[in-house]
């Protein structure tokens, strides 16, 4: 299985890692080879690909997408449409990295190219948190009805990336290479979770911030920040549940800090993924003298995507739910097999219109329905 890596910075390196990597723990049908990685700085593009053993690379983004039956795209926002448009065109399969495009009206164009292509090419959103063990694991204590009618959801993704004194100007606070700002990086994230734990949302009313009002470049000049660096939404599902979600990329001290609850009428949850391996749970059906908030460990074989790893209480990393989704991916891709539990290009087209909708009401200042 012929893979084309568009990209090779931060996200890329770690699909690249998790191709070297799914293969050693997954019962894979058809093993991955790296075939072309595509860049447009040579000298860093020539190192990755020695680093990873990809057969070549290139700086024709054409070129890449012709080499490769799987096209992983990890380039910008603002490439995220066109690459990924014209690969199913050419009926290849697809890994796309969040947000799924600049706006709702190019997720749309790419759900209709991935409909033509037809079921047997696989298209997928890389929210890798969906295949974290302890987070598998909230999905189905919801679904078992462990928390009884789940009536809210609250999620905050919060960094300091642009606060701290080394922080630079990328192609990130441009609006037209970026789309949005902590709202689209991070958002996305705590949208999906709220897809995927809670189901459709129906309605949105949020708020974007810009504290941050320019940033220095490489050079030392200003920059102004053209889009969002921090944001605040609530959500009405058609379940009749509610949430609150936040990100903000100006929060001191806050690393990769992104925490989740869910309340139902017998019980909560919480996780935090500066805390990968615990999932917090409560439950009414425990006797009362000994109720209270469990940490359950979800490294146990018993435990989603349990024994492909090392042995109960030997814990993993963020960068295993990047080899979870690829091995995912992969099997999917050659077993002919559907996407869920990983996120459907519909499901993506669904998180980039909840994040349009927040920026419109943001901008209007009341609820917008989707």
């Amino acid at each position: 299985m012929k893979i084309s890596l568009l990209g090779h910075g931060f996200i890329a390196k770690a699909h690249a890692n998790a191709y070297l990597v799914s293969p050693r723990f997954f019962q894979l049908s058809e093993e991955p080879e790296l075939s072309v990685v595509y860049g447009r700085d040579l000298g860093s593009l020539k190192a990755f690909a020695k680093k990873f053993g990809f057969k070549t690379y290139t700086t024709d983004l054409t070129e890449a997408i012709s080499m490769g039956e799987v096209i992983d795209n990890c380039l910008p926002n603002h490439m995220h449409a066109a690459p990924t448009i014209s690969a199913l065109n050419n009926g290849k399969h697809v890994l796309l990295e969040k947000p799924m495009a600049m706006n709702a009206q190019e997720a749309r164009e790419i759900v209709e190219a991935s409909k033509k292509a037809g079921d047997d090419v696989k298209g997928m959103l890389a929210f890798n948190y969906r295949f974290l063990p302890a987070v598998a694991l909230a999905k189905e204590l919801i679904e078992e009805g462990r928390l009884g009618k789940v009536h809210e959801y609250r999620a905050a993704y919060l960094h300091e990336s642009l606060t701290r004194p080394s922080a630079r100007a990328t192609w990130r606070q441009s609006k037209e290479l970026s789309g949005t700002g902590a709202l689209g990086d991070l958002g996305s994230h705590a949208i999906d979770m709220a897809l995927y734990l809670l189901g459709a949302i129906k309605g949105v009313m949020g708020k974007t911030y810009t504290v941050k009002q320019e940033l220095p470049s490489r050079d030392g000049t200003m920059v102004p920040q053209e889009v969002d660096d921090a944001f605040v939404a609530l959500l009405s599902f058609t379940s009749g549940a509610y949430g609150v979600v936040e990100a903000s990329k100006v929060s001191p001290g806050m690393k990769n800090f992104f925490r989740f609850e869910a309340h139902g009428s017998k019980g909560s949850l919480a996780f935090n993924l500066e805390r990968p391996n615990e999932l917090n749970f409560f439950t009414f059906d425990d006797e009362q003298k000994v109720s209270g908030f469990r940490t359950i460990i979800a490294t146990d074989p018993s435990h989603p995507y349990g024994g492909i790893w090392w042995p109960p209480g030997h814990v993993l990393g963020w960068e295993h739910s990047i080899d979870i989704e690829i091995g995912h991916f992969l099997d999917c891709v050659a077993n002919n097999k559907p996407i869920y539990p990983g996120a459907t290009l519909e499901d993506g087209l669904l998180n980039q219109k909840i994040i349009d909708d927040i920026s419109l009401s943001s901008e209007k200042g009341q609820w917008v329905t989707l």
